[in-house]
């Protein structure tokens, strides 16, 4: 007989997972799929489309949350 019941801890174990697995579903970044850094375009049809199109008029107002620097 031990300090504590084998039920008790799989239940906590359990609540434990299913939290961190809830606060890592919610990382990330909110917003369209960005190239990496070094990615260069291949399709010249599509450069040339984009760089005819005009820009927006105005930019939206971009929300920040206290954690965004740890995401960036």
């Amino acid at each position: 007989m031990g300090l504590f019941d084998r039920s008790a801890v799989a239940r906590a174990t359990r609540a434990g997972i299913l939290i961190a697995l809830l606060a890592l579903a919610g990382c990330g970044r909110n917003g369209p799929l960005e190239p990496p850094p070094s990615a260069v375009a291949t399709n010249k049809a599509d450069n040339a489309s984009a760089t005819n199109q005009a820009a927006p008029a105005s930019t939206p107002a971009t929300r920040t949350f206290v954690l965004d620097p740890l995401v960036r």
